[in-house]
C-alpha cells in the first residue's frame, strides 16, 4: 500500500473518503472506531503512519466481510452498505449534483445510527460519538432535503423490498446487521438527524 498517493489529494477529497472508513469502524470494528476518534489529528493532517494503519484495517475488514459472502449468496456483504440506503437516495435525488458521496454516506450513517438508538442496539454515546468524528473531518450530520422529498429515491434502492426498507444497522459490541424496518421508523430516524 503506498499511502503517500493520499497525500496528493485535494482536502475536500481526502474527506469523502474518511466516511467510508468511519463506516468500516462503525459498523464492523468498536475498536477501530475507537482508534480513529483517538488518533484523529494525525489521521487528518495525513501522518503516513496513521494513515497506513488506517488503510490496512479498511482492507482487511473489507476482505473479511467478502470472504463471509464471496458469492453475494449469504447477504453478509450487503454490511459493507452501511449508511448508503439513504447516501444514495439523497445522491438521487439531488440528481447527483448537490451532494458528494462522502457526504451523503455520513449523512446516511448518523440516520443509520439514530435508528439503532431507536431500535435498542445502539446507545446513544456511540451516536454522538459518530456525529462528533464525522464533524471532525468536515463531515455533514444532518439531511439537507426534507424526508418526503428524498424518499422516491430511497426506495429505488435494492434494498427496498417489496416497499420495506432493508436497512444496515450498527450494533452495540458486535458488527452491524441487515434488518427489515418500517417506513415511519426510518422517517423518525431521518427526521432525528435533520434536530
Amino acid at each position: 500500500m503506498d499511502v503517500n498517493c493520499l497525500l496528493s489529494l485535494p482536502d475536500d477529497e481526502f474527506r469523502q473518503g474518511m466516511a467510508e472508513v468511519i463506516k468500516y469502524g462503525l459498523g464492523e470494528d468498536r475498536e477501530f472506531f475507537r482508534w480513529l476518534s483517538e488518533n484523529r489529528k494525525s489521521v487528518l493532517e495525513r501522518e503516513p503512519e496513521a494513515l497506513l494503519k488506517m488503510v490496512k484495517r479498511c482492507i482487511e475488514l473489507k476482505v473479511s466481510v467478502v470472504g463471509e459472502d464471496e458469492r453475494e449468496t449469504s447477504g453478509a456483504r450487503t454490511r459493507l452498505n452501511l449508511g448508503h440506503t439513504v447516501a444514495h437516495g439523497l445522491e438521487a435525488c439531488s440528481n447527483y449534483s448537490e451532494i458528494k458521496h462522502g457526504d451523503a454516506v455520513a449523512i446516511g450513517l448518523v440516520v443509520a445510527a439514530n435508528l439503532a438508538v431507536m431500535l435498542g442496539t445502539c446507545q446513544r454515546d456511540i451516536l454522538a460519538e459518530l456525529k462528533d468524528l464525522l464533524e471532525y473531518f468536515g463531515l455533514p450530520t444532518r439531511p439537507y432535503k426534507v424526508f418526503d422529498e428524498a424518499l422516491p429515491f430511497m426506495q429505488r434502492d435494492k434494498k427496498f423490498i417489496s416497499g420495506k426498507p432493508t436497512m444496515v444497522l450498527p450494533r452495540e459490541g458486535k458488527k452491524c446487521e441487515v434488518k427489515e424496518i418500517s417506513i415511519e421508523l426510518l422517517k423518525n430516524a431521518y427526521q432525528a438527524a435533520v434536530r
